[in-house]
C-alpha cells in the first residue's frame, strides 16, 4: 500500500509543493502508529480502529496484560498483520497517557516490524 508520509501529523511536503507518498515499511510502520494512537470510536470513518485508551489508562489499577490485550486486538483489526510476534508495555503513564510499547508483527507481505513507538493518544471524547 501507499499513503501520504506524516511527520507529526503534519503531510510532508515536497519542494514542488506535492506530497512525499510512502508505501513499504515505511507506510506499515506510521498506519500502525497512527492505528496505535487513536482511541476506538474516534475515527468516524473507521470507528472499530483504534485502542480503547479511556478504558485502559483511566483506571489507576490497569493490568499490563489487559493494556497489551488490548494493544493486541487493534493490532488485529489490521487485516495486513499477519502474525504477532511480541507486544511489550515497556512504560505508561496514567496522568500524561503517554505510553511506551514494542513490538514485533510480520505482515502480509512478509516485512518484520520490530518497533518501539511512544505513544501519547489524543484522547477526545468520541
Amino acid at each position: 500500500m501507499t499513503a501520504t508520509q506524516l511527520i507529526n501529523k503534519d503531510l510532508v511536503q515536497l519542494s514542488d509543493g506535492s506530497s512525499k507518498i510512502i508505501n513499504g515499511n515505511d507506510e506499515a510502520l506510521q498506519y500502525i502508529n497512527n492505528l496505535m494512537e487513536f482511541t476506538l470510536n474516534e475515527f468516524f470513518i473507521e470507528p472499530l480502529e483504534g485502542v480503547d485508551w479511556f478504558g485502559i489508562v483511566e483506571p489507576k489499577d490497569t493490568s499490563r496484560l489487559f493494556i497489551r490485550n488490548e494493544i493486541i486486538k487493534a493490532l488485529n483489526n489490521d487485516n495486513r498483520v499477519t502474525n504477532i510476534l511480541s507486544v511489550t508495555i515497556d512504560s505508561i503513564n496514567n496522568q500524561t497517557r503517554n505510553t511506551e510499547i514494542s513490538f514485533k508483527i510480520q505482515m502480509d507481505s512478509g516485512i518484520f516490524l520490530d518497533e518501539t513507538l511512544q505513544i501519547l493518544p489524543s484522547l477526545k471524547a468520541a
